[in-house]
């Protein structure tokens, strides 16, 4: 009679690295004044070793209570929750499909820009907006208007547009055309303008080139203001 082998014992399985981490919601204050129910609640999820990247001790500023910094506001102790186990699992669970979906949609969108059907220009016209002055562009126009030209024809800037305040309502004489833009001489210096900004010079009146240029320089103040702030 065969002796009976013990039967092997079963082998603890490793904790991964996934149950390690920890995850803490919280509801924002009501100082905040959030309207948005979406925004009332936040969360974050702790590293490998459990340590959080933005979420760390701190004391609320009025009383000076027991608080947690995060990245949105300092949360009092009663509104932050740390998941639960199950609830753990199943946070994780619905972040890594999400994830899959995620990429899952990113593979459609290139599967449809690249093998979608052609695109026309009517089709953009009918779907799309014309410009907020209703003007409806025309492919190729500015270019077709300045084909013509060649080097010493008189242009002007057709736009108002700070990058344009030093040239506006100036008559520039044509050096050189590109596929995408003219080299244009403004006194004595020159410039790269696309086609879409030029205008032949005899197309555009004294009154429409003053106007351009007195809208060209307002938009440059307006510029230099912001500038300012944000430096």
């Amino acid at each position: 009679m065969n002796a009976q082998l013990p039967s092997p014992e079963p082998k603890l399985a490793l904790p991964s690295p996934e149950d390690k981490k920890l995850i803490l919601a919280w509801t924002q204050p009501k100082w905040r004044g959030i309207r948005n129910p979406n925004s009332q609640t936040g969360c974050e999820i702790s590293d490998e070793n459990g340590i959080f990247r933005t979420a760390f001790a701190t004391l609320t500023y009025r009383d000076e209570d027991p608080a947690v910094q995060t990245f949105h506001d300092v949360i009092p102790l009663p509104l932050v929750k740390v998941a639960t186990p199950e609830q753990k699992r199943k946070f994780l669970e619905l972040k890594a499909e999400w994830h899959r979906v995620g990429e899952l949609m990113k593979d459609a969108e290139r599967d449809i820009a690249a093998n979608g059907e052609p695109v026309s220009w009517e089709w953009i016209l009918e779907h799309g907006k014309p410009r907020q002055d209703n003007y409806v562009p025309v492919p190729h126009h500015s270019k077709t208007a300045l084909a013509n030209l060649r080097k010493g024809s008189r242009v002007v800037i057709g736009v108002q547009s700070s990058a344009y305040y030093k040239i506006a309502g100036k008559v520039g004489k044509v050096v050189k055309k590109g596929s995408k833009d003219v080299i244009v001489r403004f006194g004595d210096r020159q410039y790269r303008i696309p086609y879409p900004d030029l205008k032949p010079a005899a197309q555009v009146s004294f009154e429409d080139r003053k106007r351009n240029k007195e809208g060209s320089e307002m938009a440059a103040k307006v510029v230099g203001e912001i500038n300012k702030v944000f430096k």
